[in-house]
């Protein structure tokens, strides 16, 4: 490129980096007038405004908006489209420099000057700092100006899509709004999609990875939620409840980057799970135990179905909480044997036990009623036997009763009033604290929530369908996100089956990014690889840079929404497993499948996104990413020969 023509490409970069569009706020459409007004500016679409589109995010708070513009000259059904999106994450991190975090030359100045801020660079790089530079308004800067490159040429007569979106850093209402506009407009203007190219930054595999990707697929996401339920009690009883945060810790504990459950595809494996958020039911401080509690999980997937995927994690959270099981009753024993007294084998105390019911877990063993091991190996189910929740409580002879609970909807809970006494403690007192589960067996669940659905109609003998709908539409006036909702939606439930603790539940919430990947039997992806490889030789032998090709860009993005496989089976699961499906939250997973394009990311260099430090190294990304861009543009609309 021309030095002129990179200099205006930097100014365009710095002037859509100066919008503070921040995503899911009223700030982010800020963009949308911007990208019309510089689209307006090229002259084909001057004179040819049907060109320019404007589709809205059905039910949006914010109103906002994606905005795509085709290039569309000749007969040619030929079309590659360029996907870019407009929102950028908060700048909360940026401290003292909050104030000029979007204004990248005042921001990179004041950074060159900060003797506390070292950045290591290598030679001949250069810097622009300032949120979004990276992620992703070069990105758009780059795509314009291709775009408007090819729309002045007279002879190129292929047809280029140019799509920008928001929300793409939350839950991508925008690409997914998009999705059945882009189903409609192949149609109507009988285009043939041959690629979808995006200019995320690259994403680092290491710490100070310093080097450039391109990138033929895209790393998808689940995110899988867990309800924990215990069993009530006081804090000065606890061995007669069980703790809802010892059940989630304990399924945290086994989750947790545990590699099983980390893809494998392709040569690349996919980073292992992590916990999002996790917290129990109470909102205020009372001396009863939370026996509620909940997390939610992100996981990775480069090739693994929903459906597989619940599977995995049913059996994961059975083998959770039977250990939980198993070793709450092995302290419960000791604890009782220093008081004095012990349960016989059937479980007997005084008149007073439990029996504890489990099935099959990842040990091999369930509990039986004198809590040794025994192997079950062949025994998968987990049953779910009513337990009442408001037995009485026994507190050195007095009563607590069980009905004042509190739930993820945030009901104050009052046990802390009704205690007076627990008895001494040093096993001399014959009143044992330990009697609460008189005679009751335990019969600990692990359901996924179509089957609380389930179980909530049997027992209310009606489709609940209209009440969660009713309650969503509640907490979502309430600003309430998706994925809490998920959690007291499945708690609402919960007490309308009648399940008492222990048990889990688990669902889906969204986000849901369906991983994409070259199939090695399609001509067009065969078509994709041929040019990831020429670009690859070109930016050697032409620029001096080594690119290395990697299957998934594991950053997750917009790119997940082109392609999918099996979206029959996937919607069932997801949609009978996610309690906002459909209520603000549906993926068009019919459309996505129909689209079925291959995908390339022509990365520009970029570091930190996301954090304070982010910045665009700009002699490449500037100088090398739009002739790569443009090289690709124009490959992938050359008619299809033979």
């Amino acid at each position: 490129m021309k030095e002129a023509d990179i200099s205006s490409l930097k100014n365009l970069l710095v002037e859509l980096a100066r919008i503070p569009s921040f995503s899911n706020t009223e700030q982010e459409g800020a963009m949308v007038p911007k990208i019309l007004e510089k689209l307006k500016n090229i002259p084909f679409f001057n004179n040819n405004p049907e060109y320019l589109y404007s589709w809205k995010i059905p039910n949006d708070s914010y109103q906002r908006k994606a905005v795509a513009a085709l290039l569309h000259k000749g007969s040619s059904p030929e079309t590659v489209i360029l996907l870019n999106h407009y929102d950028v994450v908060d700048i909360d991190d940026y401290e003292k420099y909050k104030d000029i975090a979007f204004d990248p030359e005042k921001i990179t100045q004041a950074y060159a000057a900060d003797p506390q801020i070292t950045i290591p660079r290598e030679e001949n790089e250069e810097y622009l700092f300032g949120r979004g530079v990276a992620d992703m308004k070069a990105g758009i800067a780059i795509q314009l100006t291709i775009l408007e490159k090819l729309a002045a040429e007279e002879n190129f007569t292929g047809n280029i899509l140019f799509l920008s979106v928001p929300d793409e850093e939350t839950s991508s209402r925008g690409m997914l709004a998009a999705a059945p506009k882009l189903a409609e407009l192949k149609t109507q203007m009988n285009l043939n999609y041959r690629a979808v190219f995006n200019c995320e930054p690259v994403f680092p595999r290491f710490p100070g990875d310093r080097e450039k990707y391109l990138y033929t697929g895209s790393m998808g996401k689940s995110v899988a939620f867990f309800y924990g339920r215990g069993l009530e009690t006081h804090a000065g009883d606890s061995l007669s409840g069980l703790n809802g945060n010892l059940i989630i810790a304990s399924l945290i504990n086994k989750l947790e980057n545990n590699l099983a459950f980390s893809d494998m595809a392709q040569g690349y494996k996919a980073p292992p799970p992590t916990c999002l958020k996790a917290r129990d039911a109470k909102e205020y401080y009372s001396a009863k135990i939370p026996h509620i509690a909940g997390c939610y999980y992100n996981i990775c997937l480069l090739k693994t179905p929903p459906k597989k995927l619940l599977g995995k994690l049913k059996n994961l959270a059975s083998g959770a909480l039977q250990e939980v099981l198993a070793d709450w009753y092995d302290i419960r024993q000791e604890y009782l044997q220093y008081q004095g007294v012990e349960e016989d084998g059937a479980g007997n105390q005084a008149g007073d036990g439990f029996e504890i019911s489990g099935e099959r877990n990842d040990s091999g063993y369930k509990l039986n009623l004198s809590g040794e091991k025994v192997d079950c190996s062949n025994d998968m189910n987990l049953n779910a036997e009513k337990f009442n929740d408001s037995d009485e409580v026994n507190l050195g002879g007095e009563k607590v009763n069980g009905d004042d609970e509190e739930d993820f909807n945030g009901e104050k809970d009052n046990s802390n009033e009704v205690v007076d006494s627990i008895g001494d403690l040093d096993g001399s007192d014959e009143k044992i604290m330990s009697r609460s589960l008189k005679n009751k067996v335990l019969s600990p669940w692990v359901i996924s929530y179509q089957e609380l659905i389930k179980k909530a109609e049997d027992e209310q003998e009606e489709d609940i369908s209209e009440l969660t709908a009713d309650l969503i539409n509640k907490l979502k006036k309430k600003n309430i996100e998706d994925q809490e909702i998920c959690l007291q939606i499945t708690d609402e439930l919960t007490n309308i089956a009648g399940l008492s603790g222990p048990g889990i539940v688990i669902g889906f919430t969204p986000p849901y990014y369906p991983p994409v990947k070259l199939q090695s039997e399609s001509t067009a992806d065969k078509k994709m690889w041929e040019l990831a490889k020429k670009l690859q030789s070109s930016c050697k032998n032409e620029h001096g840079h080594y690119i290395e090709i990697l299957p998934f860009f594991p950053g997750i993005s917009d790119l997940s929404y082109f392609r999918l496989t099996d979206s029959a089976e996937t919607e069932e699961v997801l949609a009978g497993n996610m309690p906002v499906w459909g209520e603000g939250y549906k993926l068009p997973l019919q459309e996505i499948a129909e689209l079925d394009i291959p995908v390339l990311n022509i990365s520009v260099q970029g570091y930190d996104a996301h954090k304070k430090l982010e910045r665009l190294e700009l002699n490449y990304s500037l100088k090398v990413v739009p002739q790569l861009l443009e090289y690709a543009c124009r490959e992938m609309t050359q008619p299809i020969m033979g």
